[in-house]
């Protein structure tokens, strides 16, 4: 019986025709699969049809047997599609993971605000006749506690002026929807406060013509022991205007209740063309 010859590559320039080819993969050799599913490796996730596999790599890979005093080389093709491998989870600045940043965490956060409190300080005075103000809030947490602290924010605005429609503010128009902000927590302190001698502030710059009713803005400190702020997705600096580049969201974040936690806030009432401050704690 003749001896079957084996497919050689004499040269470089037929392994690249034959790369090059159309054909290629219809001339590999039988006895090896022109194509495997990618590897994975232990504690990678998979997710059909939302993520797609690791790029493929730069070189192929080649598998060299001896035949006889000949080198047979056989190139395997690798074809990566949605639904193979997925880079495992990681933990980066503190985050969850990117299940967690896309998702929300498996497991919602849980508030436990026992210990919060919060105080208050007039700054800069109050004006009668505009009812501009503005009021700095300072958040106090258990000791060593890590987390984050949200902040429920609901207005109201009923300032009138002499013919009884609303009044004209000074600055931009007078939002009444509620929103949420986000304050990250380390060592029982808040990070990266505006100034240390407060954590948040309510102010104001009043109405050009008010004359009776009243103006509320109150805020609601709940506390998430533990939590990162990756575990809130919905929370996204500059979403709401009000709260600049705090973390914010129109929604409420996962795991919210406005059961217990610290009431705070202020509240401006005018007569005859007179306002008078009330803020609280």
């Amino acid at each position: 019986m003749t001896a079957a010859t084996p497919r050689t590559t004499t040269s470089p320039r037929s392994a690249r025709s034959r790369l090059a080819s159309s054909s290629c993969i219809r001339r590999c050799p039988t006895s090896r699969q022109n194509t495997r599913p990618a590897k994975r490796v232990a504690g990678q996730k998979t997710a059909p049809r939302i993520f797609f596999a690791a790029p493929s790599k730069t070189h192929p890979e080649t598998a060299t047997q001896s035949v006889g005093t000949h080198l047979e080389s056989v190139t395997y093709v690798y074809d990566f599609a949605p639904g193979c491998a997925v880079a495992p989870n990681s933990e980066v600045g503190g985050a969850r993971g990117l299940f967690s940043r896309l998702f929300g965490p498996a497991t919602p956060p849980t508030i436990n605000s026992a210990g919060v409190s919060v105080t208050t300080q007039l700054r800069r005075g109050f004006d009668p006749a505009t009812g501009r103000f503005v009021v700095s809030f300072t958040f106090g947490f258990p000791a060593g506690a890590d987390g984050v602290a949200m902040q429920m924010i609901t207005k109201s605005n009923a300032v009138l002026d002499a013919n009884g429609q609303l009044a004209t503010p000074n600055g931009s128009p007078i939002s009444t929807r509620s929103y949420w902000e986000a304050f990250p927590v380390a060592n029982g302190h808040v990070v990266g406060a505006y100034d240390p001698s407060w954590d948040d502030r309510f102010q104001n710059a009043g109405w050009t013509n008010a004359d009776s009713g009243t103006y509320q803005k109150s805020g609601l400190l709940q506390f998430y022991p533990g939590a990162s702020l990756s575990d809130f997705p919905n929370m996204r600096p500059h979403t709401v205007p009000d709260a600049g580049d705090l973390p914010s969201s129109w929604t409420q974040p996962a795991g919210w209740t406005q059961s217990g936690g610290a009431n705070h806030g202020v509240s401006v009432t005018f007569q005859g063309g007179q306002g008078s401050l009330i803020r609280y704690p």
